[in-house]
């Protein structure tokens, strides 16, 4: 199933966050316990704003056409490639994963399930150029920088939470 997704994503240069939702859900589905814990968290809402680059330049995913078409049509080739890999369609997924910093510069993360509630607010920025972390213009928390922090050692924790 790896294989198809990747190929997927590579034949249309799109579609790489729907498809490790497939592949994280058919690793699950071989795992003991009841049907409802056999399910993939929709995603892991971050502990910072996200930079989103489809918007950029002229070639940007976003700004084709097709954009929408494409990910539908990439939703359908990987169904089925689910289907042929497990006997089922890709289950509803009902739960996130919420990543919470916490220590000494909050470097420790604690990531727990949680019930999936609709976003009141976007957790990305649009990003209209790579820009120089606190630069003059950058559009959200240096969401659209590049740069990652000097000392990038984190520590994390999964706890099922009260699910």
């Amino acid at each position: 199933l790896r294989f198809a997704m990747m190929s997927i994503v590579a034949r249309e240069f799109n579609c790489e966050d729907v498809g490790i939702n497939f592949v994280a859900n058919a690793a699950i589905d071989g795992a003991a316990g009841p049907a409802d814990e056999k399910v993939a968290p929709l995603f892991v809402q971050p502990m910072h704003r996200i930079g989103d680059f489809g918007k950029m330049g002229n070639t940007g995913l976003h700004q084709k056409s097709s954009h929408l078409a494409t990910r539908t049509d990439c939703v359908n080739q990987m169904n089925r490639a689910f289907w042929e890999a497990t006997g089922r369609n890709l289950p509803q997924q009902t739960k996130v994963v919420v990543a919470e910093a916490y220590g000494p510069n909050r470097s420790r993360v604690t990531l727990a399930a949680s019930h999936y509630a609709p976003l009141l607010y976007r957790l990305h920025d649009d990003c209209l150029a790579v820009v120089p972390k606190g630069a003059m213009g950058s559009l959200g928390e240096d969401a659209c920088s590049w740069q990652l922090p000097p000392d990038l050692r984190f520590e994390a924790n999964f706890s099922r939470g009260a699910i």
